[in-house]
């Protein structure tokens, strides 16, 4: 399984627009099994 970690500043709009595009290259080059989280680099 890969695991991806996407991370912003708050963790909130802008690492789920990423984690959305992420997701989409990964179907896209054909890899079925993978992780996607969110964190915020903000304590």
């Amino acid at each position: 399984m890969l695991k991806v970690l996407v991370s912003c500043a708050n963790g909130t709009g802008t690492s789920l627009m990423m984690k959305k595009t992420t997701e989409n290259v990964l179907k896209s080059l054909e890899i079925k099994d993978f992780d996607i989280q969110t964190c915020a680099l903000s304590g």
